[in-house]
């Protein structure tokens, strides 16, 4: 490579680095300074345009963030503006953005962590702000602290998809496979639609969520059809054995979207996926239990009348 423009590269990479250090201390105004100045230097590099984009967001989000008054209500506000980041951040390439995207969650969830400790030091120990500060930890990678909070969250709130899900994505990057697809599998039973999936992070969830996306399904109903597609692909293959409780609880759900499905009833392409997911766990109860041949058979003959493609990936 020609040694100008290893100086021009190595020299912008300087200024972005500058800049991260700055963004990491909230100190966007002069992040942008550094970021302009490898601009002047090229105004065709990627990552100082992304840059420019992700510094101007931000300051104007810290021009509101001080206006906000309380420690609740300033900790929600960053959650609030990082996810709304998230969904501008995805409207661009931002392959190679990770250590400025990094930059600036350090700051966001290390502010955020600060204003819901301060309720905690005061007194607030609800589940909410247990599982704010949980979050917090797991946005700037403590893993292992995020999962002591919110697993406690989890252990009041045993229906909470949204909060396993995330319980899941801990045990993911922690290398606990096993609990990790348990808890996916579990948490896109309950509520499908509760889950945020732009908040999963781990290669596990991601790759799922990636090839199920490639099939088309709308937002709408990409949740609903990732934990089929995490059966059909072997992702959720770590099983759990129903309690009688549970077993009738998942009988009458599948009875009331039989019904449903067989009405034609409005969002029927949502009745689908839940009808099917119920279908596999009730073949694992059967398996599980060494029950006939026949009822397995039958629940079959029921997924390949509703959908004779998952049908034939399932059973093959």
């Amino acid at each position: 490579m020609d040694k100008s423009i290893t100086d021009v590269k190595g020299n912008i990479a300087s200024l972005l680095q500058i800049a991260r250090d700055k963004l990491k201390s909230g100190d966007f105004e002069k992040a942008k300074i550094e970021i302009d100045k490898a601009f002047s230097i090229d105004f065709n590099e990627k990552l100082v345009i992304n840059g420019l984009k992700f510094v101007n967001f931000w300051i104007e989000r810290k021009m509101r963030f001080q206006t906000v008054e309380g420690h609740y209500e300033r900790g929600c506000y960053l959650f609030r503006q990082w996810k709304a980041f998230v969904t501008f951040s995805g409207k661009f390439d931002i392959t190679d953005d990770e250590l400025t995207i990094y930059a600036i969650k350090y700051w966001v969830f290390n502010q955020a962590l600060y204003h819901f400790n301060q309720l905690l030091e005061n007194g607030a120990d609800d589940l909410e702000i247990l599982a704010k500060i949980g979050l917090c930890y797991k946005n700037l990678g403590d893993y292992c602290h995020a999962l002591e909070y919110l697993e406690t969250v989890m252990k009041s709130k045993t229906e909470d998809a949204e909060i396993m899900a995330e319980v899941a994505d801990c045990y993911a990057f922690i290398n606990e496979v096993k609990a990790s697809k348990i808890f996916f599998r579990e948490a896109f039973f309950i509520d499908p639609q509760s889950i945020d999936i732009h908040s999963l992070e781990s290669l596990l969830i991601k790759k799922l969520i990636g090839r199920v996306k490639s099939l088309g399904f709308d937002d709408k109903l990409l949740n609903e059809w990732i934990p089929i597609y995490g059966v059909l692909y072997g992702v959720f293959n770590v099983k759990r054995e129903l309690k009688v409780l549970e077993l009738g609880k998942l009988k009458q759900a599948i009875s009331t979207l039989e019904h449903q499905f067989e009405e034609g009833v409005e969002n029927r392409e949502i009745t689908i996926p839940r009808l099917l997911n119920r279908y596999f766990w009730l073949i694992d109860y059967y398996i599980s239990t060494n029950d006939s041949k026949d009822r397995i058979e039958d629940v079959l003959r029921k997924i390949n009348k509703i959908n004779p493609s998952v049908y034939e990936l399932y059973s093959n």
